[in-house]
Protein backbone atom coordinates (compact mmCIF):
# COMPACT_ATOMS: atom_id res chain seq x y z
CA UNK A 1 0.00 0.00 0.00
CA UNK A 2 1.04 3.60 -0.93
CA UNK A 3 2.17 5.45 2.07
CA UNK A 4 -0.53 7.55 3.94
CA UNK A 5 1.14 11.04 2.55
CA UNK A 6 1.14 9.66 -0.59
CA UNK A 7 -2.29 8.45 -1.02
CA UNK A 8 -4.12 11.81 0.32
CA UNK A 9 -1.79 13.53 -2.29
CA UNK A 10 -2.92 11.74 -4.72
CA UNK A 11 -6.56 12.43 -3.34
CA UNK A 12 -5.91 15.80 -3.59
CA UNK A 13 -4.84 15.70 -7.08
CA UNK A 14 -8.19 13.22 -7.97
CA UNK A 15 -10.85 15.61 -6.07
CA UNK A 16 -9.25 18.66 -7.95
CA UNK A 17 -9.71 16.43 -11.11
CA UNK A 18 -13.15 15.96 -10.32
CA UNK A 19 -13.90 20.04 -9.59
CA UNK A 20 -12.09 20.75 -13.20
CA UNK A 21 -13.91 18.25 -15.37
CA UNK A 22 -17.22 19.59 -13.88
CA UNK A 23 -16.46 23.33 -13.95
CA UNK A 24 -18.67 23.33 -16.55
CA UNK A 25 -21.95 22.72 -14.70
CA UNK A 26 -21.07 24.68 -11.54
CA UNK A 27 -24.18 26.95 -12.31
CA UNK A 28 -25.83 24.02 -10.90
CA UNK A 29 -23.92 23.94 -8.12
CA UNK A 30 -25.72 25.60 -5.32
CA UNK A 31 -22.20 26.11 -3.40
CA UNK A 32 -20.17 26.24 -6.54
CA UNK A 33 -17.14 24.52 -7.14
CA UNK A 34 -14.81 26.81 -4.61
CA UNK A 35 -17.21 25.89 -2.09
CA UNK A 36 -17.33 22.29 -2.50
CA UNK A 37 -13.66 22.46 -2.19
CA UNK A 38 -13.73 24.65 0.99
CA UNK A 39 -16.30 21.92 2.49
CA UNK A 40 -14.24 19.18 1.48
CA UNK A 41 -11.14 20.70 3.17
CA UNK A 42 -13.24 22.53 6.33
CA UNK A 43 -14.00 18.38 7.17
CA UNK A 44 -10.66 16.94 6.84
CA UNK A 45 -9.80 20.03 8.55
CA UNK A 46 -12.74 19.39 11.56
CA UNK A 47 -11.25 15.09 11.31
CA UNK A 48 -7.58 16.46 12.43
CA UNK A 49 -9.15 18.44 15.58
CA UNK A 50 -11.37 16.01 16.65
CA UNK A 51 -9.10 12.80 16.49
CA UNK A 52 -4.85 12.76 16.79
CA UNK A 53 -3.63 11.26 14.05
CA UNK A 54 -6.96 10.03 12.04
CA UNK A 55 -6.38 6.98 9.54
CA UNK A 56 -6.22 7.43 5.93
CA UNK A 57 -9.49 6.00 5.61
CA UNK A 58 -11.05 9.12 7.43
CA UNK A 59 -9.51 11.75 6.23
CA UNK A 60 -10.33 10.01 2.30
CA UNK A 61 -13.99 10.00 3.77
CA UNK A 62 -13.64 13.27 5.02
CA UNK A 63 -12.54 14.85 1.28
CA UNK A 64 -14.38 12.73 -0.86
CA UNK A 65 -17.96 12.24 0.90
CA UNK A 66 -20.11 14.52 -0.81
CA UNK A 67 -18.00 14.27 -4.03
CA UNK A 68 -21.43 13.29 -6.11
CA UNK A 69 -22.44 16.82 -5.55
CA UNK A 70 -19.14 18.25 -7.87
CA UNK A 71 -19.74 14.83 -10.59
CA UNK A 72 -23.39 14.83 -10.44
CA UNK A 73 -24.70 18.03 -9.47
CA UNK A 74 -27.93 17.96 -11.45
CA UNK A 75 -29.25 14.93 -9.06
CA UNK A 76 -26.88 15.58 -6.50
CA UNK A 77 -27.03 19.19 -5.48
CA UNK A 78 -29.87 19.94 -3.65
CA UNK A 79 -33.22 18.57 -2.08
CA UNK A 80 -36.66 20.85 -2.90
CA UNK A 81 -38.80 18.45 -0.29
CA UNK A 82 -39.73 18.11 3.11
CA UNK A 83 -36.16 17.37 5.26
CA UNK A 84 -38.25 15.47 7.75
CA UNK A 85 -39.47 13.08 5.48
CA UNK A 86 -38.97 9.42 4.47
CA UNK A 87 -37.75 10.65 1.14
CA UNK A 88 -35.33 13.06 2.17
CA UNK A 89 -33.45 10.36 4.01
CA UNK A 90 -33.46 8.03 0.93
CA UNK A 91 -32.17 10.96 -1.21
CA UNK A 92 -29.23 11.17 1.35
CA UNK A 93 -28.60 7.34 1.19
CA UNK A 94 -28.10 7.82 -2.35
CA UNK A 95 -26.39 10.91 -2.84
CA UNK A 96 -23.59 8.75 -0.40
CA UNK A 97 -23.42 5.80 -2.79
CA UNK A 98 -22.88 8.17 -5.89
CA UNK A 99 -19.79 9.47 -4.20
CA UNK A 100 -18.84 6.21 -2.60
CA UNK A 101 -19.12 4.56 -6.08
CA UNK A 102 -17.56 7.48 -7.51
CA UNK A 103 -14.26 7.71 -5.91
CA UNK A 104 -13.59 4.08 -5.02
CA UNK A 105 -13.06 2.66 -8.25
CA UNK A 106 -10.63 5.69 -8.79
CA UNK A 107 -8.84 4.77 -5.97
CA UNK A 108 -8.06 1.18 -6.87
CA UNK A 109 -6.98 2.31 -10.30
CA UNK A 110 -4.48 4.47 -8.83
CA UNK A 111 -3.37 1.21 -6.46
CA UNK A 112 -4.82 1.96 -3.48
CA UNK A 113 -5.18 -0.95 -1.12
CA UNK A 114 -8.48 -3.30 -1.44
CA UNK A 115 -9.22 -2.70 2.58
CA UNK A 116 -8.23 0.82 2.94
CA UNK A 117 -11.07 1.50 -0.06
CA UNK A 118 -13.90 -0.52 1.67
CA UNK A 119 -12.78 1.02 4.94
CA UNK A 120 -13.58 4.41 3.24
CA UNK A 121 -16.58 2.92 1.26
CA UNK A 122 -18.53 1.91 4.55
CA UNK A 123 -17.88 5.57 6.37
CA UNK A 124 -18.70 7.64 2.74
CA UNK A 125 -21.65 5.40 2.60
CA UNK A 126 -23.27 5.89 6.27
CA UNK A 127 -22.22 9.74 6.53
CA UNK A 128 -25.74 10.67 6.08
CA UNK A 129 -27.53 7.88 7.58
CA UNK A 130 -29.99 8.74 10.42
CA UNK A 131 -28.51 9.14 14.11
CA UNK A 132 -30.33 6.35 15.06
CA UNK A 133 -29.08 3.99 12.24
CA UNK A 134 -25.09 5.82 12.90
CA UNK A 135 -25.72 5.11 16.35
CA UNK A 136 -26.09 1.07 15.97
CA UNK A 137 -22.90 0.96 13.93
CA UNK A 138 -21.31 1.91 16.68
CA UNK A 139 -18.49 3.05 15.07
CA UNK A 140 -15.75 5.34 15.91
CA UNK A 141 -14.42 7.09 12.88
CA UNK A 142 -18.12 7.49 11.58
CA UNK A 143 -18.77 9.15 14.67
CA UNK A 144 -15.76 11.75 14.20
CA UNK A 145 -16.65 11.70 10.61
CA UNK A 146 -20.39 12.67 11.07
CA UNK A 147 -19.35 15.46 14.29
CA UNK A 148 -16.76 16.84 11.53
CA UNK A 149 -19.07 17.19 8.68
CA UNK A 150 -22.06 18.52 10.64
CA UNK A 151 -19.82 21.32 12.12
CA UNK A 152 -18.28 22.50 8.72
CA UNK A 153 -21.52 22.48 7.62
CA UNK A 154 -21.64 25.86 9.07
CA UNK A 155 -19.10 27.90 7.78
CA UNK A 156 -18.92 25.88 4.42
CA UNK A 157 -22.52 25.24 3.30
CA UNK A 158 -24.79 27.32 5.35
CA UNK A 159 -24.23 30.22 4.24
CA UNK A 160 -24.82 29.82 0.59
CA UNK A 161 -28.29 27.59 1.82
CA UNK A 162 -29.50 30.45 4.18
CA UNK A 163 -28.98 32.87 0.93
CA UNK A 164 -30.31 30.71 -1.43
CA UNK A 165 -33.59 28.97 0.84
CA UNK A 166 -33.73 31.23 4.06
CA UNK A 167 -34.19 30.71 7.51
CA UNK A 168 -37.01 28.35 7.91
CA UNK A 169 -35.60 25.24 5.35
CA UNK A 170 -31.75 26.48 7.00
CA UNK A 171 -33.39 25.00 10.68
CA UNK A 172 -34.78 22.20 8.97
CA UNK A 173 -31.08 21.25 7.52
CA UNK A 174 -29.54 21.88 10.70
CA UNK A 175 -31.95 19.69 12.74
CA UNK A 176 -31.16 16.89 10.30
CA UNK A 177 -27.50 17.82 10.61
CA UNK A 178 -27.60 17.89 14.37
CA UNK A 179 -29.81 14.70 15.20
CA UNK A 180 -27.65 12.87 13.07
CA UNK A 181 -24.37 13.89 15.51
CA UNK A 182 -23.11 12.35 18.28
CA UNK A 183 -22.83 13.42 21.76
CA UNK A 184 -20.01 14.66 22.00
CA UNK A 185 -20.22 16.61 18.77
CA UNK A 186 -23.45 18.31 20.11
CA UNK A 187 -21.29 19.45 23.56
CA UNK A 188 -18.91 21.07 21.09
CA UNK A 189 -21.45 22.48 18.80
CA UNK A 190 -23.30 24.10 21.83
CA UNK A 191 -19.58 26.22 22.60
CA UNK A 192 -19.26 27.07 18.86
CA UNK A 193 -20.57 30.47 17.96
CA UNK A 194 -20.53 31.71 14.51
CA UNK A 195 -20.35 35.14 12.80
CA UNK A 196 -23.99 35.02 11.30
CA UNK A 197 -26.40 35.49 14.70
CA UNK A 198 -29.09 33.92 12.74
CA UNK A 199 -26.98 30.40 12.89
CA UNK A 200 -26.48 30.96 16.61
CA UNK A 201 -29.99 31.27 17.40
CA UNK A 202 -31.19 28.00 15.08
CA UNK A 203 -28.26 26.05 16.61
CA UNK A 204 -28.99 27.03 19.62
CA UNK A 205 -33.01 26.40 19.21
CA UNK A 206 -32.23 23.15 17.81
CA UNK A 207 -29.85 21.51 20.04
CA UNK A 208 -32.69 23.09 22.99
CA UNK A 209 -34.87 20.54 21.25
CA UNK A 210 -32.77 17.29 21.96
CA UNK A 211 -32.36 17.50 25.80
Amino acid sequence: MKENGLVLELANELFSIACEENRSRESEMANGIEGEKEHGRMVLLWVGKLVKNPSVELQLSALFHDIDRVVTPGVGEGFAGDRKSKAYKSYKKTHAKRSADYICPKLIEKGIGHKVVERTRFLILHHDDTGAEISRLCDEELDVLVAADSLAFFSSVGPRLYELEGKDRLRDKIRFMVEKMPKFARTLLSSERFENEVFNRLKDEVLGEQK
